[in-house]
């Protein structure tokens, strides 16, 4: 019998329909809790002595996000957003659910600089780190804290602020959804594809951050910036979403239904309402009617094309030409073509600037010791023949203000020329992915019908060869 049972199940497992026990979680034999667990219930000083010299640093800044003081609370959160960008292995540490926890509930903070700064911080965490942790912020309700910062907040605030509120929200909330199919759900489920839409407003007339990166037009809503970033989120969380079909307008073809070339061209007089839309939002718009559209509308092929055609009326080399006289962090940072990065320039411009005016004013300092200990040594030489006084001059030295302002338009004029080469990078880059994922799939029916009908006539043929 025993032999027949072995028989039995060797065949059924040839056949593919043995099925294994699932592994169920067992009690540990020692009652030790994992190093995943020790460590989220450690003290700041135990942590601390188990920690690499780079870990430790956020250490002490964990130890201040519960400050009573709201202005401490925020500075801990912005310092620990630039901690994950600058050294990624701080991630070890504020991965671990506790702090995680801590950091989501600080996106409810009664104070908005704390509201932006806590959430900032989850989005470069999530940018950088791995679709666990995005499924663990899922389950501690991350998708009802965006849910709530994505509402216009009740009490009084600066406009300035509260958009920096939605932009760090949509952020993170792209990061969640490209990590977790769950928070595309649940995303859904809490209406913020309807919210989300809504910051993106293609209605309003924009011009693009290489022009008007600080201002907007008296007619948008909402900075561009901010609707990049909507227009990003959407993109993704309406990929292999059919419930984002009937919560979004039929189609947006009447926005790239122009070659791409006229975004880079005065269009006022065109009365297509695409002719004031940039191209990243054309290119946007076109890429969500692709994932939310049965059919694709019969604009998309040749916009997308068009747009991979195009270039920039920005030369390149003029950008690269000046790349030497900036700070090399700069130079570095301002090639990479990753907008989460792009968007860290102006943080890497001050503190270059900064830097510049320490040197400046070192060297200063040191010019003016030097020339005090050489006249100390000419007084006790006299026999030797003094040089004759040089002519004042009526201009005055160059200050190390006027030095660091020369810099920052350097900087600035690059950055426009940057913003303008990248509009059009960027824009090709998501045409292209577009376009992969176009032809990876199955044909449109018009061009099956037209394949079928080359293949007839190709059978046709053969026949009359035979």
């Amino acid at each position: 019998e025993e032999g027949e049972d072995k028989e039995k199940r060797e065949k059924r497992e040839k056949m593919g329909k043995i099925k294994h026990a699932k592994k169920s979680n067992r009690m540990r034999p020692t009652g030790l809790p994992t190093e995943e667990e020790a460590m989220s219930e450690a003290s700041p000083d135990e942590l601390a002595s188990v920690l690499s010299p780079s870990e430790t640093d956020a250490v002490p800044l964990l130890s201040k996000v519960n400050d009573p003081n709201p202005k401490h609370r925020a500075e801990a959160y912005e310092a620990l957003s630039d901690l994950v960008l600058d050294d990624p292995t701080t991630l070890s540490v504020l991965r671990l659910p506790s702090h995680l926890k801590t950091t989501l509930s600080h996106s409810w903070d009664s104070f908005p600089e704390v509201r932006v700064a806590s959430i900032g911080t989850l989005r470069n965490i999530t940018q950088l780190g791995d679709a666990v942790i995005c499924d663990d912020l899922v389950r501690l309700d991350a998708i009802s804290a965006v849910k709530f910062l994505l509402q216009p907040c009740t009490t009084p605030i600066d406009p300035k602020q509260q958009n920096d509120i939605y932009t760090q929200s949509i952020g993170f909330l792209l990061n969640l959804c490209e990590g977790s199919d769950k928070a595309v759900q649940l995303a859904t489920q809490h209406g913020l594809i309807q919210r989300t839409y809504s910051f993106l407003d293609p209605s309003s007339s924009a011009t693009s951050s290489a022009t008007s990166s600080a201002t907007t037009s008296a007619t948008t809503t909402y900075p561009y910036e901010l609707r990049i970033a909507a227009g990003q989120c959407m993109y993704v969380m309406c990929e292999d979403n059919s419930n984002a079909r009937a919560l979004l307008p039929p189609s947006h073809e009447h926005y790239y239904n122009l070659p791409a070339s006229s975004c880079l061209t005065s269009s006022s007089s065109s009365p297509s309402p695409s002719s004031s839309l940039p191209i990243r939002l054309r290119t946007l718009l076109c890429a969500i009617d692709v994932h939310t559209q049965a059919t694709p509308p019969a604009s998309v092929w040749p916009y997308l094309v068009s747009v991979v055609q195009l270039e920039s009326d920005v030369e390149f080399h003029k950008i690269i030409s000046k790349l030497p006289q900036l700070d090399p962090d700069v130079a570095m940072l301002a090639l990479s073509p990753d907008a989460i990065l792009v968007d860290q320039i102006k943080d890497k411009k001050d503190k270059a600037a900064r830097r510049e005016a320490a040197k400046a004013a070192a060297a200063s300092k040191s010019s003016t010791t030097s020339s005090t200990i050489t006249t100390e040594g000419d007084d006790d030489d006299d026999d030797k023949e003094q040089p004759e006084p040089m002519e004042k001059t009526t201009s005055d030295p160059v200050s190390a203000q006027d030095i660091k302002n020369a810099k920052q338009e350097e900087v600035k004029a690059l950055r426009v020329d940057l913003d303008s080469f990248l509009e059009v990078l960027l824009s090709q880059k998501l045409a292209l992915e577009v376009l992969t994922n176009l032809c990876s799939s199955e044909l449109p029916e018009s061009m099956q019908d037209d394949n079928n009908g080359n293949d007839e006539a190709d059978k046709d043929d053969d026949d009359d060869d035979d």
